[in-house]
């Protein structure tokens, strides 16, 4: 007790040195007592707050990406108003590609006018519209946007599924060409071949094209607001934002959802 008084300490009645680390209860101690248990458990909870990586595999799009990636694409069809050599091969092949799956499936499948199932509803839909009947007589059952489109060619092209098939086939080229405007404005030229190329030899796409069903141009109206998001997002990044470019992004994701 002496030695502790000596050395700054006060030991307590039974000679203990109340400020010894390892006794209970003493001040700043973690081995024992109500205030070392609290301490202990402030610790443990620590540790156990620490953020965990939802995404720890994925790999942000940072400011600084997209504008470099933006600046890199300079080749780009909205840059300079020509198309990439790789793009333009690629969209020669999938125009190759579809010219080869129209003939074959209006040669030999009974699809290719016989429609049935969602087709042939949104086929009568049209049909009715383009005769007059605009407003219908219920409520809508399926998304509106595709049938009135149709409604429309077939009232001034006549009732040609030919034609729409060849018109969504042009579309599934545009599709192509946004997927690879979008890739490259967010990752790079390399990234926006690849994806075009994807998208190229993606057997879907150009089979819901000879259909009569409203996936091409759902699909057309997606890429175009997410193109034009892009666009909007890499403007503001550089401190040229400007609202039109979100309202026109919204128009396109509002009209997508009227179509599919």
């Amino acid at each position: 007790a002496a030695g502790a008084q000596r050395a700054g300490h006060s030991p307590d009645g039974d000679g203990e040195d109340l400020h010894r680390p390892g006794r209970r209860g003493a001040p700043g101690g973690l081995g024992g007592g109500r205030n070392g248990r609290d301490e202990e458990h402030r610790q443990g909870g620590d540790q156990r707050r620490e953020p965990r990586s939802f995404l720890r595999y994925s790999r942000p799009v940072h400011v600084e990406t997209i504008i470099r990636s933006a600046d890199e694409n300079k080749a780009g069809p909205g840059k300079s108003g020509r198309i990439p050599a790789p793009l333009a091969i690629i969209l020669v092949a999938a125009a190759l590609f579809r010219a080869v799956y129209f003939f074959f499936y209006a040669r030999d499948s009974i699809f290719f006018d016989g429609l049935i199932l969602d087709s042939a509803v949104y086929d009568s839909w049209a049909e009715r519209i383009a005769g007059g009947e605009w407003l219908g007589r219920q409520a809508f059952y399926f998304p509106p946007l595709y049938p009135y489109l149709l409604g429309l060619l077939f009232r001034a092209a006549g009732h040609s599924l030919a034609l729409v098939y060849l018109l969504q086939a042009l579309l599934g080229l545009v599709n192509i060409i946004l997927i690879h405007r979008i890739g490259a404005a967010l990752f790079g030229p390399r990234a926006g071949i690849l994806a075009a190329a994807g998208a190229a030899l993606y057997g879907p796409f150009a089979f819901n094209e000879m259909k009569i069903l409203g996936a091409t141009v759902g699909l057309t109206l997606n890429l175009t607001a997410l193109a034009l998001l892009v666009g909007a997002e890499t403007a503001a990044c550089r401190g040229r934002g400007v609202p039109g470019r979100w309202l026109l992004a919204g128009l396109a994701i509002g009209a997508a959802s009227a179509c599919l």
